[in-house]
């Protein structure tokens, strides 16, 4: 196994700020982080409370490759800064959501 594939699957490059478990929107060309959570994601602890199952219990998770190949981490995410292909266009969080929903 490679260094990308190890820091795909090193748990500790997480910091636990819950953001890729947000649905996202596509405007635009660009990815954008909504105020909606994934059912599963804790939002006071921004922990996925069937973390271990979620592929099985969740066919809409992605895991961190996938993730990366569609845009799902924002920018200041470790991942993104370890392991994003080029070119990487990061979700993004700026989005005025306002009264839109």
């Amino acid at each position: 196994m490679d260094s990308t594939s190890n820091n795909l699957t090193n748990e500790k490059l997480c910091k636990r700020c819950g953001k890729c478990c947000y649905k996202k929107i596509i405007i635009k060309r660009a990815v954008y982080i909504t105020p909606f959570p994934c059912e599963f994601l804790d939002i006071h602890t921004n922990r996925c409370v069937i973390y271990s199952r979620r592929f099985k219990l969740d066919p809409r998770c992605l895991s961190v490759e996938d993730g990366l190949k569609v845009s799902a981490f924002p920018a200041d995410c470790p991942y993104v800064a370890m392991c994003a292909p080029p070119h990487y266009k990061p979700a993004r969080d700026d989005w005025q959501w306002g009264d839109e929903w």
